[in-house]
C-alpha cells in the first residue's frame, strides 16, 4: 500500500464509519456503538503513520534513531538516556517542543519550543531543571523516576518523514530508572513497529515476553534490528575471530525473531527484498554519514543501507496494512453487535401498546432481579479480588529469597572482557563495575521472569480460575434472566441463538478474562472496552514479568563504580585482585538488599500493588459488563414504548428504518472488506 493508497484508504474507511456511525445515532438505542464508532474513527483518522522504536535499556534506539537521521538529535549514553516519548516529525525547520505534565514543571502547562541542540537536558533521565514546586523534577516515585514533561516533538526536514510518517523514540522497557510502562501505553497509538534487540544480549526472556506480546496487540509485522553487532564482531575476534561463529549467531537470533513477524512470509519478503532482520552497528552508520562525503563503504558495512532501504520501501508499500485490518475487523465486530440488538427490537414492534405495557409490567420484577444480581456479582468479584490478593502477597515474598539464593551463582557465570589497564586503576574499575553490574542486572532480570512463569503466573492463573468457578453460577443466573427478560419482552424468541451476544457478555467476557479465555472474551475489546484484553489478560499473563523488572529495587546506581574505584586506588596491582574487589562489592550490595527487611518489603509491595492494579481494571470491567445487558434492555424498551405510543403507523416506520439500518450495516462492512482488499491488490 503506497502513501497516496493509504491516505486513500484511510478516506474510504473514514466514510464507512460514518456511515456507521449515522445509523447507530438515528436507532437512539445504541449509544454503546456510537462511543465504539467514535473511538474507532479517531484510531483511523490518525494523520499521521507512527513508527514506534522499542527495545530494551541500552537496545540503542536513540543511536539507531540519530544513525539513520544523520545527526546527534537525541541523547546517548551507557546510562539511563531516554526518560519521555519523543515524536520526530517532518518540518521545514528543526525545531523541538516539549509537553509538561500538568503542575508538573516550574515553567506554566503550556507546551514550550526548545533549540534541538538544548533537548538533551529535557529528554535525558537525572536532568535538574526542576519542577513546579523547585524541587528536582525526576524524583523517585517508588522505585520510578518521574519526568516533568508528558512527551516532546522534534521537526524535522527529511525525507524519510513526508508524507506524515513519524518516528517515535521510548523509554528502555526493563530499565529500573525509567517509566518503561510509558512505552505499553503509547503502544495502541502506533501503526509500526522497529524492534531494537542488544546483539550482545539478543532474544533474553525478557525480551521473548515483550516481543510475543506484539501479537496479542496486533502487531504481526514488527521490524527487528539487532544492534551492537559490531560489539559481537569485535567479541567474536577477540576470542579466536572464527567467522563460522558469527554466521551461527545471526542464524540463532534470526530463527528466534522470524517467528514473531510476518515480514519473513512470501508475500512480504517479494515486495520488500528481505525478511524485516537486520544486524547493524549504529556506531559505524553515524560514523560513515559524518564524513564528507558520506563514506558508501563504511555505511554498507554498517548495515544501514540496506535496512534504510527496507525501512524506505515498507512506509511505502505496507504502510497502513495494520491500521486498516484492525479498523475492518473492527467495523465488523461493532457492525454485526449493532444487527443483533435492531434485531431483539424488530422482534418486539408487532405487539400491541396494551400488550407490550403488560410485559414490561411482567418482567418489572426480573429486572429488578437482574439489578440486582448483577449488583452482587459485582460486589462478590470485588470481593474475592481482594482475597486472592492477600493469597497473593504472600507468594510475592518468595522472589526476595529465591534470588538471594542465586546470587553467588550470578557470579560464578560473569567472565571480565575489560581490558585491564593497571595505570589506570580507576578507569578499568568503573569499567568492570558497569559490566558486571549490566551482567548482574541481566541475571536478575531472567531470574524475575522465570520467577514470574513458574511461580507467579501459575498461581495467578489459580486463583482467576478459582474466582471464575465460584461466580460462574452467578453469571450463568444473571445470563439467564437477561435471556428470560428479552422472551418476556418479545426481545427475542426461546432460541438462545437468537439473542443478541450482548445477552452472553457478562458470562463470555468476564468468564472469558478469568480463565485466561482470550477468543472468547475478544469481542469485548472492541465495544466499549478497547485495549482490556491487552491490558488485562495479557499484563496479568505477559507484562506483570517486566513491570517486575521495571520497578525492582535491585539494579544499582552505576554511580557505584566511582565508590569502588577510589577504593582500588592504591594497593590494587593485579588484574584478578581488582575484578575480585569490584565484583565482591557489588554481590554484598546484592545480598544487602534482597536480605535487609526494608528493602524485602519494597520488593514484595511492588509486586502487590502490580497486581492490585491490574485486578482494579478487572473489578471496573465487571461493573461494566454486569450492567451493559441492562442498560442496553432499558434503551431497547424505551424506544418501543414511544414509538407504540404514536400508533401502528410509528410502529411500521419503526420496523422499516430498523430493516434498512441492518441492510446499511450488512453494506458497510462488505464496502469495508472490498476497500480492504483493493488496497492491498
Amino acid at each position: 500500500m503506497n502513501t497516496a493508497g493509504y491516505k486513500e484508504t484511510v478516506r474510504k474507511l473514514d466514510g464507512q464509519l460514518d456511515k456507521l456511525l449515522e445509523i447507530a445515532q438515528s436507532t437512539g438505542t445504541q449509544q454503546d456503538i456510537v462511543k465504539a464508532v467514535q473511538a474507532l474513527k479517531e484510531k483511523n483518522q490518525s494523520k499521521n503513520f507512527k513508527v514506534l522504536v522499542m527495545g530494551e535499556f541500552s537496545a540503542g534506539k536513540s543511536t539507531m534513531i540519530n544513525a539513520l537521521i544523520g545527526e546527534p538529535i537525541l541523547p546517548e549514553r551507557a546510562l539511563t538516556a531516554t526518560a519521555i516519548i519523543t515524536e520526530i516529525k517532518y518540518g521545514a525547520d528543526k525545531k523541538a517542543v516539549i509537553y509538561p505534565i500538568k503542575g508538573r514543571w516550574k515553567g506554566g502547562d503550556a507546551p514550550f519550543e526548545v533549540p534541538v541542540t538544548e533537548l538533551r537536558k529535557y529528554l535525558l533521565i537525572n536532568h535538574n531543571i526542576g519542577d513546579a514546586a523547585g524541587n528536582d523534577a525526576n524524583t523517585i516515585e517508588g522505585n520510578v523516576i518521574a519526568s516533568p514533561f508528558e512527551r516532546a516533538e522534534i521537526f524535522m526536514p527529511l525525507d524519510i518523514l513526508k508524507d506524515g510518517v513519524e518516528i517515535i523514540d521510548s523509554p528502555g522497557l526493563n530499565d529500573p530508572a525509567s517509566h518503561g510502562d510509558i512505552t505499553h501505553k503509547y503502544l495502541p497509538n502506533v501503526h509500526a513497529i522497529i524492534y531494537c534487540v542488544n546483539g550482545l544480549r539478543a532474544y533474553s526472556q525478557s525480551e521473548k515476553v515483550v516481543i510475543e506480546n506484539l501479537i496479542v496487540q496486533h502487531y504481526t509485522t514488527p521490524i527487528f534490528l539487532v544492534t551492537r553487532y559490531d560489539n559481537v564482531c569485535e567479541d567474536n575476534e577477540n576470542s579466536g575471530g572464527d567467522p563460522q561463529e558469527l554466521e551461527i549467531f545471526k542464524k540463532t537470533v534470526t530463527a528466534d525473531l522470524e517467528k514473531h513477524t510476518d515480514l519473513v512470509k512470501p508475500q512480504y519478503t517479494s515486495m520488500l527484498g528481505g525478511n524485516g532482520i537486520f544486524f547493524v552497528s549504529s556506531r559505524d552508520a553515524k560514523k560513515a554519514k559524518h564524513s564528507s562525503p558520506w563514506d558508501t563503504d563504511l555505511l554498507k558495512k554498517s548495515g544501514y543501507q540496506d535496512f534504510e532501504r527496507y525501512l524506505s520501501d515498507y512506509l511505502i508499500k505496507c504502510k497502513g496494512d495494520e491500521l486498516s485490518k484492525m479498523i475492518v475487523e473492527s467495523i465488523r465486530t461493532v457492525g454485526n453487535d449493532a444487527i443483533n440488538s435492531l434485531n431483539e427490537q424488530y422482534n418486539a414492534a408487532d405487539l400491541s401498546l396494551e400488550e407490550f405495557e403488560q410485559r414490561m409490567k411482567d418482567v418489572e420484577a426480573r429486572m429488578e432481579s437482574a439489578k440486582t444480581q448483577a449488583a452482587l456479582f459485582v460486589k462478590s468479584f470485588e470481593l474475592e479480588l481482594e482475597k486472592a490478593l492477600t493469597d497473593l502477597k504472600s507468594t510475592c515474598k518468595s522472589l526476595p529469597k529465591e534470588a538471594y539464593d542465586q546470587i553467588d551463582a550470578w557470579r560464578s557465570t560473569y567472565q571480565c572482557s575489560v581490558k585491564k589497564e593497571m595505570l589506570h586503576p580507576k578507569r578499568t574499575a568503573e569499567a568492570i563495575a558497569k559490566e558486571f553490574e549490566m551482567h548482574m542486572q541481566g541475571q536478575y532480570e531472567n531470574f524475575v521472569v522465570d520467577w514470574t512463569d513458574n511461580v507467579l503466573k501459575p498461581e495467578v492463573s489459580k486463583k482467576m480460575k478459582q474466582i471464575g468457578e465460584k461466580l460462574k453460577n452467578r453469571a450463568d443466573d444473571l445470563d439467564e434472566t437477561i435471556k428470560d427478560i428479552k422472551v418476556g419482552l418479545s426481545l427475542a424468541d426461546t432460541s438462545p441463538d437468537e439473542l443478541s451476544t450482548k445477552g452472553a457478555k457478562i458470562a463470555s467476557v468476564i468468564y472469558g478474562l478469568l480463565t485466561f479465555d482470550v477468543i472468547g472474551a475478544s469481542s469485548g475489546m472492541v465495544v466499549g472496552m478497547d485495549g482490556l484484553i491487552q491490558g488485562i489478560v495479557a499484563n496479568i499473563g505477559v507484562n506483570l514479568a517486566l513491570l517486575l523488572v521495571f520497578g525492582s529495587t535491585v539494579g544499582l546506581p552505576f554511580v557505584i563504580a566511582g565508590e569502588i574505584a577510589q577504593i582500588l586506588i592504591t594497593g590494587v596491582r593485579t588484574n584478578a585482585i581488582m575484578e575480585n574487589k569490584v565484583c565482591k562489592k557489588i554481590v554484598a550490595e546484592y545480598k544487602r538488599i534482597l536480605s535487609d527487611p526494608n528493602e524485602v518489603e519494597k520488593i514484595v509491595n511492588n509486586i502487590y500493588n502490580q497486581l492490585k492494579t491490574e485486578f482494579a481494571k478487572l473489578r471496573d470491567a465487571a461493573n461494566e459488563c454486569a450492567f451493559a445487558d441492562i442498560k442496553q434492555i432499558e434503551r431497547e424498551t424505551k424506544q418501543l414504548l414511544e414509538d407504540k405510543k404514536k400508533g401502528e403507523k410509528a410502529v411500521q416506520a419503526r420496523k422499516a428504518n430498523i430493516t434498512e439500518w441492518i441492510a446499511g450495516i450488512h453494506t458497510i462492512i462488505d464496502a469495508a472488506d472490498r476497500i480492504r482488499a483493493e488496497a492491498l491488490a
